[in-house]
């Protein structure tokens, strides 16, 4: 339960007050580049001017100091809700689904890190690095939304094992 409202806490108030901070034009939630899907050079670009010289710095070391504890944090919370919710069960498949949360773990701490240099090296943009960067950040929000299926699953099943146990104590 506290690991639910460490994420929740994360998502729904640190992140909204974080890019007010990062922002010198008025722009909300789009500086912060890792929320997006994928992004582009341009993108990249808008969203670092965007932010200024003071916002930039603060994004270094909120990615550094913050943002990569966080995915260190919510792959072990994500992967005991997991097990968890499946520990009844013994295949394949449930032994090592609990390892998807630190996949998305592991592509969001090599994401902050490509943000980092493309932080400091601005106004220089690498071609390069904005794009793996890119990828990193695409193949981190593919899993998240594996991991999500996965969770959904595990609560509908968990819902749904209840309602028969105790269906079947009534009869």
């Amino acid at each position: 339960m506290v690991g639910v409202v460490f994420i929740l806490f994360f998502n729904f108030m640190l992140i909204p007050i974080i890019s007010i901070l990062l922002n010198d034009n008025g722009n909300f939630i789009s500086n912060i580049l890792d929320v997006n899907f994928s992004y582009t050079e341009d993108i990249v670009n808008t969203a670092l001017s965007n932010m200024g010289e003071n916002g930039r710095s603060f994004y270094i070391k909120f990615a550094l100091l913050i943002d990569i504890p966080y995915a260190i944090g919510y792959g072990f919370i994500y992967s005991i809700i997991i097990i968890k919710l499946f520990e009844e069960f013994n295949n394949i498949f449930t032994d090592y689904i609990f390892v998807f949360p630190f996949i998305i773990s592991i592509f969001d701490i090599f994401e902050n890190i490509g943000i980092v240099i493309a932080l400091i090296d601005y106004p220089t943009i690498n071609s390069f690095l904005i794009n793996l960067t890119s990828i990193l950040t695409s193949i981190k929000w593919s899993f998240a939304v594996i991991v999500g299926i996965i969770i959904a699953i595990g609560v509908i099943v968990r819902f749904k094992t209840f309602l028969t146990n105790r269906y079947s104590r009534v009869c």
